[in-house]
């Protein structure tokens, strides 16, 4: 019988194919799981689930802290790059900074007039960057929650950001298909702590408003504290 046709033998290596196998433990929420990562050292794993995140122990299962609960929805979350904190976003207008051992929140929560759709951190962990449905994007210092950029705008709901590689840049996305890109670089010596030194001799601060306000006799001791206890540069 007559050959009508051959086709050509492929020079090309066909890939191994790849039949993964759950390992390790399970982990269980009561509602649907919306969000699960790895932190940088791949030793822990947050997971989300309608207002709560779980923060586990990758080999073991064991959770490392209490649940973390906003009073909404959370929309996102992220690990510090040194995986120490994870930092979450909320239907309730709030991000918030928690301690991935003790559970309880780093600082004050991070506040917008709608919800806060996205959130991540600087590459050295010095500062998050949040998102909101109120068209705006933020900048603040992880350490003392305090924002070191106006309200970055957008014509529509900023839907998510990130941070270039040297963190000097923020890069932002909104609803209506618009991205902005942002110099959010800093001094040598970050723009929280020139707050601070101006609140300090001052005993004011700008609110988000705009309006000048008094700062509480407790903050201006705990930044007296603060530079106290900071080397000289």
């Amino acid at each position: 019988m007559k050959t009508l046709f051959t086709p050509p033998r492929s020079t090309q290596q066909v890939p191994a194919l790849l039949l993964p196998v759950a390992t390790g433990p399970l982990f269980n929420h009561s509602e649907e799981v919306t969000l699960a990562c790895f932190s940088p050292n791949g030793m822990d794993v947050f997971t989300v689930s309608n207002n709560t995140v779980r923060v586990w122990n990758s080999e073991t299962g064991n959770m490392m802290c209490p649940v973390l609960t906003h009073r909404r929805e959370i929309t996102f979350a992220s690990f510090s790059p040194d995986g120490h904190a994870v930092a979450t976003a909320s239907q309730d207008g709030t991000a918030r900074l928690w301690s991935t051992r003790s559970g309880l929140e780093i600082t004050k929560p991070l506040t917008h007039n709608g919800w806060v759709k996205h959130v991540c951190w600087s590459p050295n962990g010095r500062f998050v960057a949040t998102t909101s449905s109120d068209h705006s994007a933020r900048v603040w210092d992880a350490r003392t929650a305090e924002p070191i950029t106006p309200k970055l705008k957008h014509g529509a709901p900023v839907s998510c950001c990130a941070f270039s590689p040297d963190g000097s840049r923020l890069v932002t996305g909104d609803d209506s298909g618009m991205v902005r890109i942002w110099d959010v670089s800093s001094t040598d010596r970050p723009l929280g702590d020139l707050a601070s030194h101006v609140q300090l001799l001052a005993g004011r601060r700008v609110s988000d408003s705009g309006a000048l306000t008094i700062v509480e006799v407790a903050t201006l001791k705990r930044l007296w504290g603060q530079e106290r206890g900071r080397p000289p540069e």
